[in-house]
């Protein structure tokens, strides 16, 4: 009997021993951004596709959002709530099917609490159909750099890493539409007949947090508690993700920790603004013109830790020849670090149409040199 345990034993330290190790997969991942670069500046897991629960519906929202602020769709629109769109789960705002609601009342309900019924009865408004709105959203997450699909409008069960969240909240939170509503920690709509629904901000940091305004959370027992936060002080702006929270409260404490420890650690560079010159006298030849003004094509920062300095340079000819229109991308600003990385590039263009001389220019410019008149 000892013998045959011995045996027993060393097989099975045997097969043990030569039997392959699998990585557990990760439950959980944070991520924090900064909005202006697209810089990473603390993360874990964030390339990790994981149960996002309600955050899921940040994507349809941007698409909702976009559209209304791009002028074809009015808030003052009345909805027909769909059958289907009144038998969304999860946070919902109580619609009924072929109630009549104001565009705003969903919106609202959409950018405060994430419901689900909203976002879809928004999407069928504006779309028409499911099929043409989850069309249209795919192509724009493709554009977004977002790794994901959706095959319905909610996207409800759809797994994202939080690289992808963020960079769907980085372009939400560019819309003052969606932030004049998510900032709002309690509200209420008023259905068909009278009836109310009110409206409670689950986001915690929109009231605990200097300069949070959104984004959105989500909780499920396959999800965890999961969030994506907007935070923006004296121009620097911050998006930050959290996924797999065994709490709520440990949800908002891992945020805030981790957006206090890179407000003190580092420090906001405001490099450039679209249309601000850049070079105030750059020279041109072939025009009645000696020089001209090079501007920033778009705004431009980064974020650097505390007492770094930055470095520019210029790549650009060494003169513009005429003719010249305003708007022509003609070089570059580089910004470096003090280790040489380059941390931004910002295009630089002319800021006003240069003409090319013709022959009467030219000939009065001689006779101008020739009688002292310049």
């Amino acid at each position: 009997m000892r013998r045959v345990l011995t045996i027993l034993f060393i097989s099975v330290f045997i097969i043990s021993a030569f039997s392959p190790v699998y990585a557990e997969a990760p439950r959980s991942a944070f991520y924090v951004m900064h909005k202006g670069s697209g810089t990473t500046l603390t993360s874990e897991n964030e390339d990790a596709l994981l149960p996002v629960s309600g955050l899921s519906r940040i994507a349809p929202l941007l698409i909702i959002t976009e559209a209304i602020d791009n002028g074809g769709f009015s808030l003052d629109t009345d909805i027909t709530v769909s059958k289907k769109a009144s038998q969304i789960h999860g946070s919902t705002a109580f619609l009924d099917a072929n109630e009549v609601i104001s565009a705003e009342g969903l919106y609202k309900s959409a950018a405060m609490i994430g419901a689900g019924d909203a976002i879809y009865a928004l999407a069928e408004g504006i779309y028409g159909s499911a099929e043409k709105f989850t069309e249209s959203m795919n192509s724009r997450l493709k554009a977004l750099g977002a790794d994901v699909i959706y095959t319905d409008i909610t996207g409800d069960g759809t797994e994202l890493s939080a690289r992808n969240i963020a960079k769907i909240a980085a372009a939400l939170s560019d819309h003052e539409v969606y932030l004049k509503y998510s900032s709002v920690y309690m509200d209420k709509i008023v259905h068909t007949g009278g009836r109310e629904t009110e409206l409670v901000n689950q986001n915690r940091l929109i009231r605990t947090m200097q300069g949070c305004r959104g984004l959105f959370t989500g909780s499920s027992k396959a999800a965890g508690y999961c969030g994506a936060f907007y935070i923006e002080r004296n121009g620097c702006e911050l998006i930050c993700v959290t996924l797999g929270e065994e709490s709520s409260a440990s949800r908002f404490d891992h945020a805030r920790n981790e957006i206090e420890a890179v407000f003190s650690s580092y420090h906001e560079n405001k490099l450039a603004q679209k249309g601000d010159t850049v070079i105030a006298q750059y020279p041109v030849t072939g025009s009645t013109v000696g020089t001209c003004e090079l501007v920033a094509a778009s705004d431009a920062s980064v974020l650097t830790e505390q007492g770094q300095k930055l470095t520019t340079a210029y790549n650009l000819p060494d003169s513009l020849t005429a003719p010249v229109h305003a708007g022509d991308c003609v070089g570059n600003a580089v910004y470096s670090d003090e280790s040489g990385n380059v941390l931004a590039s910002v295009e630089l263009t002319v800021n006003a149409d240069i003409e090319k001389a013709g022959f009467f220019d030219f000939f009065r410019l001689t006779a101008l040199c020739l009688t002292g008149g310049m």
